[in-house]
């Protein structure tokens, strides 16, 4: 009986795309109460039975949408994240900048990391170039003095001993 149940609901609901493993277990439901053959098609053309259907249906659909976008905004922050290090191997190094350009990107299908880094480069220096002008980068975005480290103020202790800037403890 369930199997005659099962055909009847893929046959009656297959536009609702509801996955086998739900209409067996709905027709295994419903073999518990349909004894007779005669009883089938009434039985799954109930109002319940569509309901039922429906709701999973939607159900089903909604989660697969939400899937979807997840796996979108995962992929999207993949992408980015590559298009930021080939961005930076290839000149673009001021952190801010980078960010400020690559700011609300939209990462369409077709979409390359190595695209989008060539697409935004001209924009990353219109940016640049707006924040700093044409002069040189200020001091302060500039990478440490080779040899420096945070913290590490002996050496130009020393120096400014040696120059008499600072008294020695002699």
């Amino acid at each position: 009986m369930k199997t005659k149940l099962l055909n009847a609901l893929k046959s009656k609901y297959a536009e609702l795309g509801t996955s086998e493993r739900a209409l067996e277990g709905l027709a295994s439901i419903m073999a518990k109460s349909v004894t007779e053959e005669s009883d089938v098609e009434s039985a799954v053309a109930d109002e319940a039975v569509a309901g039922l259907l429906k709701s999973l249906s939607e159900e089903t659909k909604a989660i697969r949408e939400k899937l979807a976008a997840s796996e979108k905004a995962n992929h999207d922050k993949e992408v980015i994240a590559r298009v930021h290090e080939l961005m930076k191997a290839s000149g673009c190094t001021n952190e801010f900048i980078r960010n400020m350009t690559l700011k609300g990107v939209v990462v369409n299908e077709g979409d390359t990391p190595e695209s989008l880094a060539k697409s935004y480069k001209d924009a990353y220096n219109a940016n640049f170039k707006e924040a700093y002008g044409d002069g040189a980068i200020p001091p302060i975005s500039r990478p440490n003095p080779e040899g420096y480290r945070k913290g590490d103020y002996k050496g130009i202790a020393e120096k400014l001993k040696r120059s008499g800037d600072i008294p020695s403890k002699e």
